[in-house]
């Protein structure tokens, strides 16, 4: 049997990651999901049971910590997979370990897009608007860090802020709407502490800051696009995930300085690159500490039939979304017959 532990910020799909593998590799699974978003997950499990799953097969437990707690301790389990924050995924493998639990830890990211002084400036501020802002920046891959050269730093935010400016916050049932709210008010609260750490450690707001607030709004966790610049590289807002819609922009001095920068965090979810130069693209697909990486495209997540994949504090154990998947779910076996 394994646990499988997934946040609320996709739903649906990350369930299906964990789940499907797990039947296919002949498991039993208990799924877990965040106590955010508890229908999709039920109803997924009744598709299963429809489609003619047998009863015992694939469970579902709803509830928050008292669950996955148990799940971790009972020594039915032989697994779990997890994804979610670092401070969760380290106290699901420490508490296991004394067991010798499975684990695959699926964590956070601290992602930076390299803007080399060379970069397509308009497919650069495309990318990092779709990267930093999509799903209100509410996804392990979100671009959190834009570095660029200061050779085109202006020039970027020149481009970059008018665009994030003209995001439309609002709900996501509002054709018009362009961001939605962050998940709840503990997370709405903690992204505008992170603006206003950013402040205090030497950053300035060109774009939103607070709180989106206007008339006819509908109630909600709202939270203004925000680009904060002059960033230091080892500040706080560089260095830990917001989970919201806040892009730190740092200067770099040369792409040597950007690369060190980019690879400066714990993290290693993704990286990204915007450069002309096919040996300076090739060289930050080797220098990145990143488990998906690109070059001159958005930086979030990989293509289907590519891993979902971190480094560093991002992961742990077999990535997901790849045959390599199944060396979570199965054992193997060495055999020796004479004959």
């Amino acid at each position: 049997m394994v646990g499988l532990i997934t946040p609320w910020n996709f739903p649906l799909a990350i369930p299906m990651w964990k789940v499907a593998p797990a039947l296919l590799s002949g498991c039993t699974a208990v799924l877990k999901p965040s106590p955010l978003t508890p229908l999709t997950a039920a109803l997924l499990v009744e598709v299963f049971q429809e489609a003619g799953v047998p009863a015992g097969v694939l469970n579902l437990v709803q509830g928050d910590v008292a669950a996955g707690e148990a799940l971790v301790a009972n020594p039915r389990v032989a697994g779990v997979s997890f994804t979610g924050s670092l401070g969760v995924g380290t106290a699901i493998h420490t508490g296991g370990a004394p067991r010798l639990l499975r684990t695959q830890l699926e964590l956070g990211g601290k992602n930076a897009v390299v803007v080399c002084d060379d970069a397509d400036l308009d497919r650069a501020v495309e990318a990092v608007v779709h990267g930093a802002f999509g799903q209100a920046g509410q996804r392990c891959s979100a671009t959190s860090r834009a570095v660029v050269d200061v050779r085109v730093r202006d020039e970027f935010l020149e481009r970059l802020v008018p665009r994030v400016a003209d995001l439309r916050v609002g709900p996501g049932d509002d054709p018009a709407s362009r961001i939605g709210p962050v998940v709840d008010t503990v997370r709405r609260d903690a992204v505008l502490a992170a603006v206003a750490g950013a402040l205090r450690d030497g950053g300035k707001v060109v774009c939103g800051g607070g709180p989106e607030e206007r008339p006819g709004l509908p109630e909600g966790c709202y939270v203004q696009p925000t680009v904060v610049r002059d960033v230091p590289w080892d500040a706080e807002l560089a260095q830990e995930e917001v989970f919201g819609p806040v892009l730190a922009v740092i200067d770099a001095e040369d792409f040597d300085d950007a690369m060190r920068i980019a690879n400066c965090v714990r993290y290693g979810m993704s990286g990204t690159v915007f450069t002309a130069s096919p040996s300076r693209a090739f060289e930050a697909l080797e220098r990145f500490e990143a488990g998906m990486l690109h070059v001159n495209r958005p930086g979030v997540g990989a293509y289907a039939h590519l891993p979902h994949t971190g480094a560093k504090a991002s992961q742990y154990g077999p990535p997901e979304c790849s045959p390599e998947v199944f060396d979570f779910y199965t054992q193997w076996h060495s055999a020796c017959i004479g004959y």
